[in-house]
Formats: C-alpha cells, sequence, structure tokens
C-alpha cells in the first residue's frame, strides 16, 4: 500500500433505500481537507470535478454488515476460512435472504491486538446481498463506483484491551476485542455491562480513516459484487498493428491468388502444345489449336472418316469451348464409332460438368480419371454415340 501521505480519493457511506444523503470525506494527499453531506436528489454527478475517478471507499453501517473472528488452530488457511463463513452464516439470526460472506486471515497487528500470543485469526464480515446491490445501485445512478467496501467497525483496529466508542460520520458503534456492535445503550449494557467505554476523539477518528483508507482489514468488493475494470479503447497504436496485419493479410492473398493463377496458366498452356501436337500428328501444318481443329475436320472429311467421327468430335468440341480450363489432347478415331480423347484441366470440376453435357446430349461416355505430376486433373474418355 503507498504511504498515507501520498492517498487521495473519498470516503463516504453506503446508502440505503431510504437515504437523502450520505457522510463523505476527501482525501489529498494524506490529509481530511474536506466533509459533509453529498445529497442523493437529482442524477447528476455525487462526488465533486473527478472524484469518481479517484479511489473511493464505502463504508457499510454497522446494523447492515455483521463481523466476527475465528481462531486459525490447526486448520489450513483454507479451511479455517470456510469453518469462519459457516460460523458467520450460522450466527446472522437478524439477516434475512441470501448472503455476501467476505473472509480474510486478519493483519498482524490486529492479531496481535486480539491474544497475547498473537494466535491467527480469521476475520469474517457478511451482510444481505440485496442491501449491498440496492446501495451500489443508488452511488452508480450518481456516477460513484466504489473500490472498497468495508464495515465501519473495522475502521477501528481492535484495542489491546478494554473498549473505544467511535462515532464516524452519523454512525456511533463499540469496538473492542472480537466484537463491533452498534452504540444502542440496551445493547451496550447487554454485552459489556459496567465496563469502562473510552470515547475517540475527532482527531483519532480522521487518523484511523485515513488508515483505514490506506490499509482496509477487509474488503467486501468481491465474488458477484466485485468492481469491473473499464475497458480501454483501442490506441493509436494498436490500431497501426492492425493495420499493418491487415495489410500483411491482403498482400499475402494477393500472392497467393497471383501465384496459383500462374501455375494454371502455365499448366493449360502446356495442354494446349500437348492438343496441338496430337492433332499436328494429322494435320502437321496446324499452328494453334482452334486453326488445327478446322484443319483435322478437313483433313478427316478427305479420309471418309468424317462421316462417323465429324459429329461426335463437333459435339465434343462445341461442348468443350463452354469450358475455357479444360482442353483436349490426344484425339483418337478408330473407326468403331468410338471417339477417345484426354481432358486435361486445373481441377476435375470443369471435366464433371462437360461430361455431364455430353450424356444430356444423348451420347454414351465413360471416363478414368487420374492427376498427372504437375497437378493437373486428367480424365480419358471414350464417346460414342447411343
Amino acid at each position: 500500500m503507498p504511504p498515507v501521505s501520498e492517498l487521495s480519493g473519498y470516503i463516504l457511506f453506503l446508502p440505503s433505500a431510504s437515504s437523502v444523503s450520505v457522510p463523505y470525506w476527501q482525501v489529498e494527499s494524506g490529509a481530511i481537507v474536506a466533509s459533509g453531506d453529498l445529497h442523493l436528489t437529482g442524477g447528476g454527478p455525487l462526488l465533486p470535478g473527478d472524484g469518481a475517478a479517484q479511489t473511493v471507499l464505502a463504508l457499510i453501517p454497522t446494523a447492515d454488515a455483521a463481523v466476527s473472528w475465528s481462531p486459525l488452530g490447526e486448520l489450513s488457511p483454507k479451511q479455517a476460512q470456510t469453518a469462519a463463513r459457516i460460523k458467520a452464516q450460522q450466527q446472522s439470526l437478524s439477516h434475512d435472504g441470501e448472503l455476501h460472506i467476505v473472509t480474510v486471515t486478519a493483519s498482524s497487528h490486529e492479531n496481535a491486538a486480539l491474544t497475547p500470543a498473537g494466535e491467527p485469526q480469521i476475520l469474517a464480515a457478511l451482510m444481505s446481498t440485496q442491501t449491498l446491490k440496492t446501495g451500489l445501485d443508488i452511488l452508480a445512478a450518481h456516477g460513484c463506483d466504489p473500490d472498497i467496501l468495508l464495515p465501519t467497525g473495522l475502521v477501528i483496529t481492535t484495542p489491546g484491551s478494554g473498549f473505544l466508542r467511535v462515532t464516524v460520520g452519523e454512525e456511533g458503534f463499540v469496538r473492542g476485542p472480537m466484537l463491533v456492535i452498534p452504540n444502542e445503550l440496551a445493547l451496550v449494557t447487554a454485552i459489556i455491562g459496567e465496563s469502562p467505554i473510552t470515547d475517540l476523539n475527532a482527531t483519532q477518528t480522521d487518523t484511523a480513516l485515513l488508515a483505514a483508507f490506506a490499509d482496509p482489514a477487509i474488503n467486501m468488493r468481491v465474488g458477484a459484487f466485485a468492481k469491473r475494470r473499464a475497458r480501454s479503447g483501442i490506441t493509436v497504436q494498436q490500431w497501426k498493428i492492425l493495420g499493418a496485419l491487415l495489410l500483411t493479410g491482403l498482400l499475402a492473398s494477393l500472392l497467393l491468388a497471383v501465384a496459383t493463377w500462374v501455375k494454371y496458366d502455365r499448366a493449360i498452356t502446356r495442354e494446349d502444345a500437348a492438343t496441338l501436337a496430337a492433332i499436328q500428328k494429322l494435320v502437321p501444318n496446324a499452328t494453334n489449336v482452334t486453326q488445327g481443329q478446322i484443319e483435322l475436320s478437313r483433313t478427316l472429311a478427305s479420309r471418309g472418316a468424317a462421316a462417323q467421327m465429324s459429329p461426335l468430335a463437333a459435339s465434343a468440341y462445341t461442348i468443350l469451348q463452354q469450358f475455357p480450363s479444360v482442353t483436349l489432347r490426344d484425339l483418337r478415331y478408330n473407326g468403331d464409332g468410338i471417339l477417345a480423347f484426354t481432358l486435361a484441366a486445373p481441377n476435375v470440376d470443369g471435366i464433371n460438368q462437360a461430361l455431364l453435357i455430353m450424356q444430356q446430349q444423348g451420347y454414351k461416355v465413360t471416363a478414368t480419371p487420374r492427376q498427372e505430376a504437375s497437378g493437373l486433373a486428367m480424365a480419358d474418355i471414350s464417346m460414342r454415340a447411343q
């Protein structure tokens, strides 16, 4: 914890549903510089200036928060805290409904004051969850979100002996060894009888408030009531990093697309060359695939095979023109009514679509798929009329 001289912020009381104002103390550089009442009327900010951005300690009235101590004994700290929770809940006869219970190992100063040997103690604090929620909701409606929730009776550390009567704002309580009770005559008399009580003056009380602000004995702002951290916006540096990542991703996608296009373009060029080489076996003077197809038809016609082959070849060429990525190679006709050829494409989709159209047009088609070492999809096709 920072030294008391460096502390700044606010101490105020947790309001109830019937509260119209709450006492407060303003702390600057480890000193109380202002105090009074903050009115809960209207919907404006409760704390002046930038108070909502400073540390805020909310005190819980003694009647709303019960505290108790249990010896650690031979139990582990975790086991002792569980036992202390159960004990506190069993003793909370005046609290109905769901309870918010917090346990901690008492501070070394607190332990030393409790027993001569300084036997470790577990400190437990509990209150109604509904009462706590109501108080926090009222403060939130006025722009205040406390960092610390402390039962008022724990503002004063356990005295080594005897009892202290303390007034914090309008809240009065009696503090003794392992004891915090409201300053109500009948209750005080019933519990401590005629034991002497020492009254703390205002200066001593302010000193205790500052000590509790610097190092609270317990903070009930945990669990379901833990303070939510505000989400910070994206900084300029973070925007730059996101922009760089986005640009890198776009460049990588573009390079991948270009590399894929180059790969397929080279494969198609190779297949066009293979197809042209197959045509040139029959039409040596062919210089490109399109011109070669025309010359091939003429050559076949001159050889008398056109009557049987031309309809098949013409249909095949017409269908394949719908799929620019599919190339034709190794065209063969053996005079048995079957046109044999090989199709090549970057993937099988174009080949399958071409074959489907051939079948829909009434041709009987068989295909044997394979893949070339370059990655191209290949299919050896036989095509004949039904």
